[in-house]
């Protein structure tokens, strides 16, 4: 990984063999993120997505062991409780230019793997929601210190 910061910005690239999400919590940790929105694209392979059933409030993971263009990814990157919480949405494309998409668990890249990260100084945290099972950003007044 080799990033720079740019006044609320960090523009980031991961290097071949490297985990995004692993390397994404390295760096919350390592910049003490609040909370950043982040995109990016890349080439990825063994990629691991989720699917959120909410009839049985579960998530459900899917393997793609192939290698993959990493079309789009969105998502945030926060701290809860002191420790780095990413949630990412992913599309990846096959050869075939067939798509998938999901809650991004594990990816490795294959090239290279670029992004960009908007810093955001709030300090927002995540509760429970009863009514979905996830764990919903919350808007309310919170004491608890929300760096990594």
């Amino acid at each position: 990984m080799e990033y720079q910061k740019f006044d609320h910005y960090i523009v980031l690239r991961i290097d071949p063999g490297e985990e995004v999400t692993e390397t994404l919590r390295l760096l919350a940790k390592n910049e003490n993120l609040r909370f950043a929105k982040l995109s990016g694209i890349g080439a990825v392979r063994r990629v691991t997505l989720a699917f959120y059933h909410t009839e049985s409030a579960e998530y459900r993971t899917n393997y793609f062991p192939g290698t993959y263009e990493f079309t789009s990814m969105s998502g945030s990157l926060m701290c809860v409780d002191g420790e780095p919480h990413l949630h990412a949405h992913v599309t990846i494309a096959d050869r075939g230019h067939r798509i998938y998409g999901g809650h991004l668990l594990k990816a490795y890249v294959t090239a290279t793997c670029e992004m960009i990260l908007e810093l955001i100084p709030a300090d927002l945290h995540r509760v429970l929601s009863p009514e979905t099972g996830l764990n919903a950003i919350s808007f309310s007044e919170n004491d608890q210190e929300n760096m990594c």
